[in-house]
């Protein structure tokens, strides 16, 4: 087999070459006996760079063969030079004075390579002498400025070195960001092509948390990591806690113990520490819920339900448990948004939490048939108004008092910024799917039951209610409505074909006083809590079980809406609170 045959490259201008036997080549590519014709009297390597090098090369020809002759360039970066395992080069664009220079490109940086160029003709083949060269070594470093870090975020600028323009467009390079050692890293990536200095934000961190940056080049997929770089995200909220003055505070629970506070402007407020409308103390003695001593309490996030993140304290500024109660005290400039505030025990568990609703005071709508009086807006939203995306309200899990995310786009299934990174979602085991469990962890999703589609392991239909738990998410004098056939919208002839408005992804009801908008809220999937179908469908939640599913009010894109279908209680739905 005739060598270059191997080397498809090197053969691609279809010339008329002189076939030899592989074995007049010795190992190191140089040919036994002359031949006739153009032949190579030098060559070398010139303009390395970390990725590429050229080689210039010398003929030893007559000028008239020269436009039958082309150059083939071998090069490997193996100990032991062998031609036919190398890689190659050809090129017939030779100058008059017998000059020709080839690319080499895609090489790895800091690495020698040997190489050996042929002189071919149609008469014959001409090996040169074999050189070396070594490409340039690339290194990568980082560094922070502090007043770039704030409690969710930091700037952190990288510096490349030994890169040339030319290579920037054949390498990646950015910041793998973790916290902690033993974290699985979330990818940052600068663009290719980017440097040799770049910067990149890394956002949705925790607060007051220590990460650790670890710069990256990646070519042909292998990455090299260079020194690791620490910060720690500013804003702790252990900050926030501290002492208030509880007789100077409005008391929230005056008339209703509940889960859910609505705050319309800013102020000290204060509210009884017990289990949602109960009178059970937080951290009594219970069969059910998370049982020890209250020693504090903490913020645990807080969300504009946009794509911008708060600072930490950007809603609440301080927070305290004292005397039974849980006070707080809003930002000096009050801000709509949601944020939830847990008692903890000494060693920091969570033994209830409650979310507090900064918002307009919310208003009331009568629905037809006298079926019944139903909130505004979903719970959790900051605004009525159609086509905008803090309509959309908060998620929950059926029979959870405690809120997730929705989307920060009325059309895109992207999730709202909050002022913490949200723990992963745990699959669903006889310890994680409990109503114990799902107090203590009220930023974790949990998945479902195989068998009954459902987060909690021993299923019941007691969580939510007609007469309001203390599971119950919706604040005082509102609880979740009733579904199904006998629920308040299937009352009041919400059913069946509506107007579904494409640009602000909803349907106006007009089947309440005045008319209230729906937004097409999506969902959290059932297994993995990512959220979908925002801007398409519409999900909102009742208290009315159905076999081992749950009844909600479903509609679409194309305007149908069914008040009384069923699904998984996994699921994370909208909730449109109904007056008591």
């Amino acid at each position: 087999m005739f060598l270059f045959e191997k080397h498809a490259k090197a053969v691609a201008l279809a010339l008329a070459l002189t076939l030899v036997g592989c074995s007049d080549l010795g190992t190191d590519g140089t040919q036994d006996g002359s031949q006739d014709g153009a032949g190579i009297t030098g060559s070398d390597a010139v303009s390395v760079t970390a990725t590429t090098a050229t080689i210039s090369v010398s003929l030893g020809s007559a000028p008239e063969s020269l436009s039958s002759t082309s150059v083939v360039v071998f090069y490997s970066d193996a100990e032991t030079f062998d031609v036919e395992d190398a890689e190659s080069v050809s090129s017939t664009k030779i100058s008059k004075a017998g000059k020709c220079s080839i690319s080499l490109e895609g090489l790895k940086w800091g690495t020698t390579y040997k190489y050996l160029a042929y002189a071919i003709s149609d008469t014959s083949e001409n090996p040169g002498e074999s050189g070396e060269f070594r490409t340039a070594d690339v290194s990568i470093s980082l560094s922070v400025d502090g007043s770039s870090v704030t409690s969710t975020s930091a700037t952190i600028k990288g510096t490349v070195t030994g890169i040339s323009a030319a290579d920037r467009g054949a390498l990646e390079f950015g910041i793998c960001c973790s916290e902690g050692e033993d974290s699985e890293p979330v990818s940052y990536q600068a663009t290719t092509g980017a440097g040799p200095d770049f910067q990149v934000t890394v956002e949705g961190l925790n607060n007051g948390t220590e990460y650790i940056a670890v710069p990256y080049i990646l070519q042909n997929g292998t990455a090299v990591y260079g020194k690791e770089l620490k910060f720690t995200t500013s804003g702790n909220y252990s900050s926030a806690s501290g002492d208030l003055d509880l007789d100077s505070a409005t008391d929230l629970s005056s008339k209703e113990n509940a889960n859910c506070y609505i705050v319309t402007e800013g102020g000290l407020y204060k509210f009884k520490a017990v289990r949602g409308c109960s009178g059970e103390p937080v951290g009594s003695t219970s069969s059910t819920d998370p049982a020890g001593t209250p020693a504090g309490c903490a913020i645990l996030w807080e969300s504009f339900g946009t794509d911008i993140a708060p600072e930490c304290c950007d809603l609440i500024e301080k927070v305290c448990l004292k005397n039974g109660y849980v006070a707080f005290r809003t930002a000096g400039t009050f801000k709509e948004g949601n944020a939830v505030i847990a008692a903890t025990d000494a060693k920091g568990n969570c033994l209830w939490s409650w979310h507090i609703w900064l918002t307009d005071s919310p208003s009331e709508n009568k629905y037809s048939n006298n079926a019944g009086v139903m909130m505004d807006r979903n719970l959790g939203a900051t605004s009525t108004a159609p086509g905008d995306p803090c309509s959309l309200g908060l998620l929950y899990q059926w029979g959870r008092k405690d809120p997730f995310l929705s989307a920060s786009s009325i059309s895109e299934d992207i999730p709202a910024k909050s002022t913490i990174a949200w723990p992963k979602p745990v699959a669903h085991n006889n310890t994680t799917g409990t109503i114990s469990y799902s107090v203590m962890n009220p930023t974790v999703f949990i998945g479902y039951n195989l068998e009954t589609k459902d987060w909690q392991y021993s299923q019941d239909n007691t969580r939510w209610s007609s007469s309001k738990t203390k599971y119950d998410p919706c604040p005082a004098g509102y609880r979740v409505p009733d579904g199904g056939e006998e629920g308040i919208l299937k009352k009041a002839g919400f059913a069946g074909n509506f107007g579904f408005d494409g640009n602000n992804k909803g349907i106006l009801c007009l089947n309440s006083s005045p008319a209230t908008w729906y937004p097409a809220s999506g969902f959290k999937y059932f297994d993995d809590g990512s959220i979908g179908y925002i801007g398409v469908d519409g999900y909102y939640w009742s208290v009315t079980p159905s076999r081992t599913d749950a009844y909600y009010t479903y509609f679409n894109y194309g305007g149908y809406v069914d008040p009384a279908f069923s699904n998984y209680r996994s699921f994370g739905f909208a909730v449109r609170c109904q007056k008591i």
